[in-house]
């Protein structure tokens, strides 16, 4: 992959093999574009007792202030992810636990949405920081620090072919938190025709009914969908692609304990995957389930604990909807 990048009209993108290290990259009169997305590949480098590296969205080059700030700490007294902005002085800091490893590589996302900045980990669920300072203030990118960067990327999000699933190696599990700004997500409602289910029922027979909520732009890397309900039976969530297609159906069956993921084809079902953790599912008990995006597949968490990945069969982007049916009630569906 060689090196890219344009600036015209003020509409910057870029992607970038191997850069040194401190980068800088101004981002001319625009800033940064709502809709686009900046993505990191590197690895955190391992010096001494004070190792961290920091991404620095500033808005002047003297960086008087910073529209987002984000430290990732190695320090013995403080392995934390800080988030910040500075208008002449530091804000109020924002923490996360920090899950890199250093001398193993990482993958950072970062969204540039309506409300904030979207930032997504190989090693963790999302995380937003709303905007203090709106990011078309923003004059350069920066990145410093104990790291080595291999790939850097800004621009609307690349489409991709859909991945094989013999062709690739399950990633490690990473450690899940609980989103703490879930609530952000936008809320959607409305009704969908019915699909045949995989193991032989009909979704409208089920006593919860179906409900569609439109995924605009479809799914993509980093782009989380966090579902939360009160089961009292069977139930399934579908990532509803174009007519006859799934990219993915999650069936949760008490009768069975099990989670079985699938996907559908031409109306034709594929073969099911039923492997993961203990039943996590209580009968009138209420649940929370992630479905987190990546380059590889669905990475799905329940309660906060990975339970399963799901790689990709049908390309992510032809998401058109999720779709919850059966016996749920209270069911919210949150995209962000």
């Amino acid at each position: 992959m060689g090196n890219q990048q344009s600036h015209t009209g003020g509409d910057l993108s870029f992607d970038l093999s191997s850069p040194a290290t401190p980068f800088t990259q101004p981002t001319g009169p625009d800033g940064l574009k709502i809709g686009k997305i900046m993505f990191i590949e590197g690895e955190a480098l391992s010096y001494g007792k004070k190792d961290h590296f920091q991404i620095n969205f500033d808005a002047d080059d003297k960086q008087r202030d910073v529209v987002f700030h984000y430290d990732v700490r190695f320090w013995k007294d403080d392995r934390t992810i800080v988030m910040n902005s500075k208008l002449g002085k530091w804000q109020g800091e924002e923490r996360v636990q920090n899950n890199f490893q250093q001398k193993q590589p990482f993958r950072i996302d970062v969204q540039i949405a309506p409300e904030g900045f979207i930032i997504s980990t190989d090693k963790g669920l999302p995380y937003t920081f709303r905007y203090r300072i709106k990011p078309d203030k923003v004059a350069q990118i920066k990145i410093e620090g104990q790291v080595k960067i291999n790939r850097i990327f800004y621009g609307y999000p690349p489409t991709s072919s859909p991945l094989k699933h013999d062709a690739i190696q399950s990633p490690p599990n990473p450690t899940y938190q609980a989103p703490p700004s879930v609530t952000s997500g936008s809320m959607y409602g409305g009704s969908i025709a019915s699909t045949p289910s995989s193991d032989g029922y009909s979704a409208p027979g089920f006593t919860g009914g179906l409900a569609a909520h439109p995924v605009y732009g479809g799914m993509y890397i980093g782009r989380q969908i966090v579902i939360s309900g009160t089961p009292s039976g069977q139930f399934n969530i579908d990532l509803n692609g174009q007519p006859g297609n799934i990219a993915l159906h999650i069936s949760v069956r008490f009768n069975e304990n099990a989670v079985v993921r699938n996907s559908l084809r031409a109306n034709h079902w594929e073969h099911e995957e039923r492997q993961g953790g203990h039943f996590p599912f209580v009968r009138n008990q209420p649940f929370q389930m992630q479905i987190l995006c990546d380059h590889s597949g669905y990475k799905i968490a329940i309660n906060g604990q990975h339970y399963a990945d799901f790689f990709h069969r049908i390309e992510a982007s032809t998401v058109q909807s999720v779709a919850t049916a059966g016996d749920l009630s209270g069911a919210t569906v949150q995209i962000f």
